[in-house]
């Protein structure tokens, strides 16, 4: 399509713009003017491989192969965080934290500090060190993803509890979201909906719901949508 690059790995909505992590840096995307603006190593970014974008505190940051960036509104680049230079998979905003998904585990941004710390009491779960690669709300329950579970926080507690792999499921896996009455996993052999501990409430497999592999999943008012390495699917969801 001429945008220069060969694969988003987000997409963040903006104000008639978009907003793509990609493998060329961050790009912002004009609705109305098909103009392309990009961020890479040549003006801020350690690496130019973004592959998580969000808002936060009004501040756009984005998530590369070495740590974060912010984008401000003046256009430059700034390392907010020079204690992170692992690979930032997703990020989630609640309030005045910045839940992030590294190579390395679960870490926090809080508001006001200078660096970014490990999630109070992951390292004393069985993902300690695993990369996370989705973070997201469930109701009132924090929940992240690694390559092979669902792990939630207890809100009452802060204690993280590891649900049941899903891998007979889903295979490895790779896309992750949050919606207020479970997550929709997905990964090399299909995608699930699972409750915070992650038992399966339904799934879609490969080579019968879905035609190939799960790269990507999302909903939008009764609809699933889900990338796969063998394109788009759009299913109805009911009650």
């Amino acid at each position: 399509m001429g945008l220069g690059f060969s694969a988003a790995r987000r997409i963040l909505p903006g104000n008639r713009v978009l907003w793509l992590a990609s493998d060329r840096g961050l790009v912002e995307y004009g609705i109305d003017d098909n103009e392309t603006r990009y961020w890479g190593e040549t003006n801020g970014l350690r690496d130019q491989r973004a592959i998580a974008v969000a808002s936060w505190q009004g501040q756009l940051m984005v998530g590369t192969m070495r740590g974060v960036a912010v984008l401000g509104d003046d256009g430059d680049v700034s390392l907010p965080v020079p204690n992170l230079v692992d690979p930032v998979y997703a990020m989630f905003a609640l309030r005045d934290t910045m839940w992030i998904g590294s190579g390395v585990g679960l870490a926090m941004l809080v508001r006001g500090d200078s660096g970014v710390v490990a999630a109070p009491g992951w390292r004393r779960t069985s993902s300690t060190f695993r990369p996370v690669i989705g973070v997201g709300l469930v109701a009132d329950t924090l929940v992240a993803m690694t390559r092979e579970l669902i792990v939630r926080r207890d809100p009452a507690t802060g204690e993280w509890i590891p649900g049941a792999p899903t891998s007979s499921i889903t295979g490895v896996l790779r896309a992750f979201h949050a919606t207020e009455y479970g997550a929709w996993i997905g990964g090399d052999r299909g995608a699930a909906f699972v409750t915070p501990s992650g038992a399966p409430l339904h799934s879609l497999l490969v080579g019968r719901e879905l035609p190939g592999p799960v790269t990507s999943i999302t909903s939008s008012p009764g609809l699933l949508w889900v990338g796969t390495t063998r394109g788009l699917v759009r299913l109805v969801l009911r009650d």
